[in-house]
């Protein structure tokens, strides 16, 4: 770790102020991976606490880290028209809160900020607010004026992009409240070659060229995109496969079976493989090229992971991504939100191979300089230690 994050940690070892991270999700989200890498990059230097509003896979990751949780239930509906079914959490939030007595409190997502406002407000604790998504609503919406209610409770709100600190200012949130921190990654020790050859074999795609994509299946994904955009590729080029990685989302049960439809309807049932869940280090090196087909991703930690590899992206220039990737330079970005833009970029990709062993080491290079997770924590460190009340 340098010198200058290493200075700046043992400060604040030193005072030991208490954290508490606030999440309502139970999912393993990318929002819940950037919580589980920042709780693991700051319980050495931090008195760490974590309060989880439903019980699910982050709490077992959170027992495999060691950490102990305190876990208030949630109710079902998160709106104050539901008053009486809400009051039971936010006193036990309250009490909890109130006995526990931390110097700052770190809320991962709208839902928590909304559950804990009656304790920070009661409590004057110092806040900050985490922002993983786009806000798409328009100002006089029902999600953008509880947006801009809750976002006054916050003392700094974090955005993962300038992206998602633009659709929050468009909504009318207070902009000297936003503060942009990109998310990190570690840079990952894997065996690239053994892990390619091994996928490459149980799915039997030996020396064909692979395109992949990576993700829950929710139609914001645009897996849709993808499946077309391979229907058009296999009538231009051979020696071509395809394959998704991922799963359902709980709230979109019905994506998966769509997409499957979609990809017999398009002819792709020999060349496009669903291979369900797998961790993404564990399939991603079997890639020849990754596609990001979103429609407005705030801030893909998958094209971070992808970068890592020297996989080279192709997506489109919306959301964040476009703060990630340089087209031509570490990937490549496609302007319109369209599958048969995105198939004319591959092609145009497929025919220029040799170009893609520079991209592949500008793709590492970035991660390295600019995405490395000791970047991120050295500023959310700074952001801590400004909140945080004295001790």
């Amino acid at each position: 770790m340098p010198k200058k994050v290493e200075k700046n940690l043992r400060g604040t070892m030193e005072k030991k102020k208490r954290i508490l991270f606030v999440e309502y999700f139970s999912f393993i989200g990318g929002g819940q991976i950037v919580l589980l890498n920042l709780i693991k990059s700051l319980k050495k230097y931090y008195d760490i606490k974590v309060l989880l509003l439903n019980e699910g896979q982050l709490s077992k990751e959170l027992q495999k880290l060691k950490i102990d949780y305190h876990l208030i239930q949630a109710p079902q509906k998160i709106k104050y028209r539901y008053f009486w079914q809400m009051f039971p959490a936010i006193f036990k939030i309250y009490r909890y809160i109130k006995e526990m007595k931390p110097d700052l409190i770190y809320a991962n997502c709208f839902f928590a900020i909304k559950l804990l406002s009656p304790a920070i407000r009661l409590l004057k604790i110092k806040t900050i607010w985490h922002k993983h998504v786009i806000i798409e609503k328009k100002y006089n919406s029902y999600l953008a004026g509880q947006i801009r209610k809750y976002s006054k409770i916050a003392d700094v709100i974090i955005c993962v992009s300038n992206a998602v600190k633009k659709s929050l200012v468009d909504i009318g949130v207070d902009k000297d409240k936003l503060k942009v921190i990109y998310n990190g990654i570690k840079m990952p020790d894997i065996n690239m070659i053994k892990v390619r050859k091994e996928i490459r074999k149980k799915y039997k795609i030996g020396d064909k060229f692979l395109i992949g994509s990576i993700g829950f299946f929710r139609e914001n994904k645009g897996f849709d995109i993808f499946i077309k955009c391979a229907g058009e590729l296999k009538k231009l080029i051979k020696n071509l496969k395809f394959m998704l990685v991922g799963k359902s989302d709980m709230t979109q049960n019905s994506t998966e079976k769509n997409l499957k439809q979609l990809a017999k309807d398009s002819g792709l049932e020999k060349d496009f493989i669903f291979a369900g869940y797998i961790e993404k280090y564990k399939i991603l090196p079997a890639f020849d090229l990754f596609v990001l087909p979103s429609h407005a991703e705030p801030f893909g930690l998958v094209t971070l992971e992808a970068l890592s590899l020297g996989i080279p992206v192709v997506a489109f220039a919306t959301g964040g991504t476009k703060e990630i990737i340089k087209n031509g330079y570490n990937g490549f970005l496609v302007k319109k939100l369209d599958y048969k833009d995105l198939s004319k970029k591959i092609v145009n990709i497929l025919q220029n191979r040799k170009k893609l062993k520079t991209i592949r080491s500008n793709a590492k290079k970035t991660i390295i300089e600019k995405f490395n997770i000791k970047n991120q924590i050295l500023k959310m460190v700074k952001i801590i230690d400004k909140y945080s009340c004295k001790t």
